[in-house]
């Protein structure tokens, strides 16, 4: 067989009787490309500067050389894979970057030693830092008044929570527009 062809090859073998071309015989033969397998294949979003594993299998490598690992996305940090190459079967450890400021999706690609043409990939979702609407969106407050207000963060991985802060139009308006109590909650939090 030749060495391992990107997708798998079909090869036909004739057998004809010299001198009596009419009389053949043929077989067909799979030459099997490398398979790569990469799992889990739908792992759910992991957050910043978090860590998960995944396993690679490899099949049809006549030289069983296993994979290099890579990691691909839009931004500068896609975060890191280590070992860089693994043997089949083999695992390796993803590490999300620091805070991305949208959600992030990371390619982790495993790629065959014996045959680059041969890999499989899997997308990791690195979520952004998000806060939760404010509850309630608004109110009329009185003077006296000290209504409580109630938000969430989620995603974020050092659990550091929320500040509060009074603005008008744009600005930092406290203490003259009034103050909130307190300023600093974990998550989920209430100020008023």
């Amino acid at each position: 067989a030749p060495a391992p062809p990107a997708s798998d090859l079909q090869v036909t073998i004739t057998a004809t009787a010299d001198g009596y071309s009419n009389a053949a015989a043929s077989a067909l033969v799979t030459v099997p490309a490398i398979v790569v397998d990469v799992e889990p294949q739908s792992p759910d979003p992991l957050l910043a500067t978090k860590s998960m594993q995944f396993t690679v299998t490899v099949t049809n490598d006549p030289a069983n050389a296993g994979v290099t690992w890579s990691v691909v996305c839009s931004a500068t940090e896609c975060g890191n894979v280590s070992p860089a190459s693994t043997l089949s079967p083999g695992s390796v450890t993803y590490t999300a970057p620091p805070l991305p400021s949208s959600d992030l999706s990371v390619s982790v690609i495993a790629t065959s030693v014996t045959n680059p043409a041969n890999s499989s990939q899997v997308t990791v979702t690195v979520p952004a830092i998000a806060v939760s609407a404010i509850s309630p969106p608004s109110g009329i407050v009185p003077i006296t008044g000290m209504p409580q207000f109630t938000a969430t963060v989620n995603n974020d991985p050092t659990g550091q929570g929320l500040n509060w802060t009074l603005t008008e139009n744009g600005s930092d308006c406290t203490p003259g527009c009034g103050t909130m109590n307190p300023l600093s909650t974990a998550s989920p939090g209430t100020s008023a």
